[in-house]
């Protein structure tokens, strides 16, 4: 996941570093000594097992460098395969732009008044209004209890339970238009 760049001192600048996993001039290029020369058959079997793993073990992001130049050049039949095979797996496709967009709204909000009562989780969340895209993610299963019900600003909503980490859980919308949220989860 991304992470901020700091100081010497430690105070933390508002910029942020994406892991980049993939670079084409290293994975791909025909002929520079350092290159793996990955063919786009063998390339196609790698991202198959990376794809997954990022998708349903670490749930990270796969960060890829694929240079403009290099596409023309030599990059352009494992770019196809890399697009295709995340297409397949009904995975997003973001540019750095997209998923630096969504780390800095993802920054703005915070989570206050936490607290856990006789099975309720409940919780404010505020932020920034307009992040209407972002989700909370509400574990499906504590402390011995499964999740029943979802209430936002005293209102119940409807959830879809989701597996992330191998464990079930409730993807909460936060609403467009509001910067702070009232939350209880029911757990029974």
């Amino acid at each position: 996941m991304p992470v901020r760049f700091c100081h010497p001192d430690g105070r933390t600048i508002d910029v942020f570093q994406q892991h980049t996993h993939l670079s084409d001039d290293v994975w791909f290029h025909p002929s520079a000594p350092k290159s793996f020369r990955y063919s786009p058959q063998q390339y196609k079997a790698i991202v198959d097992h990376i794809l997954d793993d990022s998708a349903t073990r670490f749930h990270t992001p796969y960060g890829v460098i694929i240079h403009p130049s290099n596409w023309v050049v030599f990059s352009e039949q494992q770019g196809r395969v890399l697009l295709r095979q995340a297409r397949a797996k009904n995975i997003p496709i973001w540019s750095y732009d997209q998923w630096c967009d969504f780390w800095e709204l993802r920054d703005r909000w915070r989570l206050q008044d936490l607290s856990w009562l006789d099975g309720t989780l409940a919780y404010r969340a505020s932020g920034t209004a307009g992040d209407g895209d972002l989700r909370w993610l509400l574990p499906g299963r504590f402390a011995g209890r499964t999740l029943a019900s979802i209430k936002v600003d005293g209102k119940p909503i409807e959830f879809q339970p989701v597996i992330r980490y191998g464990e079930p859980v409730a993807l909460v919308p936060q609403a467009r238009g509001s910067a702070e949220r009232d939350i209880q989860a029911s757990y029974r």
